[in-house]
């Protein structure tokens, strides 16, 4: 790698947007960086004007300008595509470009009064999916161990090595050997524990412990990878799918235990007593949360992930608690392929009342001094008039009833739109989209409830889901910005929960075809995490800056930061295994 202090054109200091960066060597530059040069011979200063792609229907301003028979460099990330053009002071553009740079490489543009020649690559940047290659092949490798290893296990030669059979019949014929009562007691509630764990539908216990596991490696900075990052306001990513997914088969988990409770005896209305207490006690886990680095109750955020899980927990396990029917009609009838949905009627009527009241607000509530129904992410957009209006009616009723500074101050939206007023992406009316979420996973364990034929229950999740894909995509105009209800996480917008749901629903089908019905992959490791998921998300937030689960970077590369947040989150389904060795389960 050359030493751009070899070069007299290349400063060792340079400052752009008011910042100054100190640039030795090419080294120097971190991931998501790279390094533009331009050269002017022009007799008059040249303007360097730009905008992250990011930003959309944003402006391009003056990010520095060029001295007459100087070479300024300006440091442009590598993350995201960019746009930038190099006027003259005739305001005539001499070069323009649209697109990503590399990451970590240097170019060079030369410029005269009347044009400027091509982008040249003077350095080539780092390949920066060489990280996600290596780690995802590292996991596989993992994997295929794992499954040989259990494979070893299950051998007659292994088990027989492994055997204490003697040992322990020698120690009972000195100690004496329990009564044949209490031997066949133990037997029998082993034999129970056994088949109740095999009669467990597995899939479902993956399905959230991969949710966990990508919910904790994003939240541990997913190695500075875009994808694992939130979207900046419309669209989705990655990052983005995994909370609701959460959320989504928390409610099939919760239609499945509620029948089993109510069943053996409990009470409607002391099921729905538990399930308020329950998400009383996430919402308190929440603020605890929340508190972990600011506990200044005048400061205090109110909203949060678990907040948000609490109270759509709570309206939907009340909805179910009283209207759950405890068996499904079996008489065959003309509508018979409609049972699952008969079954909830009423509930799905107060879900659609809570969406029609959603989008009343959404669409209708006056905010002051922004257009009403306004969806976008105020700050610089459309030449700044409505940088104010950040989330429309969303934004404004969370600063009104929980007040500016008990929201999220450090919004994704506030990197690329330079917004000024807080915004909180689990804001108070999302709650109501996020009700319908839950509900989706209610509906599709009310399908495993109803239909006992693997292939039915996977022919009506995946209707399920291309419906609610279809709508979702309609009310998105299947694009990224210009339907009328845009694919949002930070608003918890319809489309985004239909979208999100369809994702969901083909998920589970797959997971359930290969773990339960033709047993291909065991579910491990993610089955473990599944199996105590709430305790690691409240963990990991504890720790989330503490050794062996995370340090001081020693380089720039995404590389070591990469493995960083993939081991840390490993770490995590290692110590959720030790959990299931020792039954060790927790809940609220």
């Amino acid at each position: 790698m050359s030493d751009l202090s070899f070069s007299p054109r290349w400063p060792r200091i340079f400052e752009v947007n008011g910042k100054r960066c100190n640039l030795s060597s090419i080294s120097d530059l971190s991931f998501s960086e790279a390094c533009l040069f331009i050269s002017s011979t022009a007799e008059d200063a040249l303007h360097f004007v730009g905008q992250s792609l990011q930003c959309v229907n944003c402006d391009l301003i003056e990010w520095t300008s060029i001295a007459p028979n100087t070479s300024v460099p300006i440091l442009i990330t590598s993350a995201y595509p960019v746009l930038f053009e190099i006027r003259n002071s005739d305001t005539q553009v001499l070069h323009r470009f649209e697109g990503k740079l590399g990451e970590r490489g240097v170019y060079d543009v030369n410029c005269t009064e009347t044009s400027c020649g091509r982008l040249i690559t003077v350095q080539d940047p780092d390949d920066s999916l060489i990280g996600i290659i290596f780690v995802l092949l590292s996991l596989l490798v993992l994997q295929l161990g794992w499954i040989g290893l259990q494979h070893i296990s299950n051998t007659n030669w292994y088990q027989r090595m492994v055997s204490k059979e003697d040992s322990v019949s020698e120690i009972e014929n000195d100690l004496g050997s329990p009564s044949t009562f209490v031997d066949a007691s133990v037997r029998t509630i082993m034999q129970q524990a056994v088949q109740k764990q095999n009669s467990r539908v597995k899939s479902l216990d993956v399905f959230r412990g991969l949710c966990i596991v990508l919910m904790i490696f994003v939240n541990y900075g997913g190695g500075k990878y875009p994808i694992f990052e939130h979207a900046t306001w419309n669209g989705m990513t990655i990052a983005d799918v995994v909370f609701p997914s959460f959320m989504w088969i928390m409610g099939l988990s919760m239609a499945l235990s509620m029948r089993s409770q109510l069943r053996s005896g409990v009470t409607r209305k002391k099921l729905a007593l538990r399930c308020v207490q329950r998400g009383l006690k996430l919402i308190l886990i929440g603020l605890m949360l929340n508190s972990n680095g600011n506990n200044n109750f005048a400061t205090l955020r109110i909203p949060g992930v678990l907040q948000r899980l609490g109270v759509a927990y709570i309206i939907v396990s009340v909805m179910e608690a009283f209207r759950m029917k405890l068996q499904s009609c079996q008489q065959p009838h003309r509508l018979a392929w409609l049972q699952d949905v008969a079954d909830g009627w009423l509930q799905w009527i107060l879900v659609l009342v809570l969406i029609a009241i959603h989008s009343a607000l959404t669409f209708a509530l006056p905010v002051p001094d922004c257009p009403t129904g306004y969806l976008g992410p105020g700050g610089i957009q459309d030449q700044g008039n409505f940088k104010n209006c950040t989330g429309g009616a969303a934004g404004y009723i969370d600063r009104v009833l929980f007040g500016p500074n008990h929201l999220y101050q450090h919004p994704t939206v506030r990197k690329f739109y330079y917004t000024e007023v807080p915004f909180d992406p689990e804001g108070l009316i999302g709650n109501l989209t996020a009700v319908l979420l839950v509900y989706l996973g209610v509906q599709a364990g009310r399908i495993m409830l109803t239909y006992s034929n693997p292939w039915s229950r996977i022919l009506r999740w995946i209707i399920w889901g291309g419906i609610a894909g279809i709508i979702g995509g309609i009310l998105c105009n299947f694009s990224k910005e210009f339907g009328v209800i845009p694919v949002n996480k930070n608003l918890f917008s319809l489309s985004f929960v239909l979208v999100n749901s369809c994702l969901d629903f083909f998920l589970l089908s797959f997971l359930y075809f290969i773990v339960d019905v033709k047993h291909v992959w065991s579910g491990s490791p993610f089955y473990f995490t599944g199996m105590n998921s709430l305790l690691v998300y409240i963990l990991h937030g504890f720790t989330g800056n503490m050794l062996p689960w995370r340090w001081q970077p020693l380089g720039n590369s995404h590389m070591e930061v990469l493995f960083m947040d993939a081991w840390a989150a490993s770490l995590w389904v290692i110590i959720s295994y030790f959990w299931f060795r020792n039954n060790f389960f927790f809940t609220v």
